[in-house]
């Protein structure tokens, strides 16, 4: 499995359009068979940050992902909501507990 955390810091004025941007994000992965999960909190000691949480098959699931059209939309959108550079993290799980995906690894 392939794993992204991602941090978005987005602009005060534009939290509300980043998250439909995000909702739209779900709503488009649960069509692409190689994601496994794909969600996003937003933080509770930053109310203007989000955090997704993206669960692939493999990084060629992934690589597919950012090909489709409703992911390209967003990002291109990203220079006006966010107040950052995205802050990516990458990893491959190891071990689980609670998650449905621990049976799957």
């Amino acid at each position: 499995m392939y794993l992204l955390i991602v941090r978005l810091q987005a602009r005060l004025e534009t939290v509300d359009m980043l998250q439909q941007q995000l909702s739209t994000l779900v709503a488009s992965a649960r069509e692409e068979p190689g994601t496994l999960a794909y969600s996003f909190y937003r933080a509770h000691d930053e109310p203007n940050v989000f955090l997704l949480h993206e669960v692939y098959r493999d990084q060629a699931a992934w690589e597919t992902h950012m090909t489709y059209e409703p992911v390209r939309r967003a990002l291109a959108t990203f220079d006006t909501l966010l107040a950052a550079s995205p802050d990516v993290t990458r990893g491959e799980l190891v071990e689980a507990h609670g998650l449905a995906l621990a049976a799957t690894a």
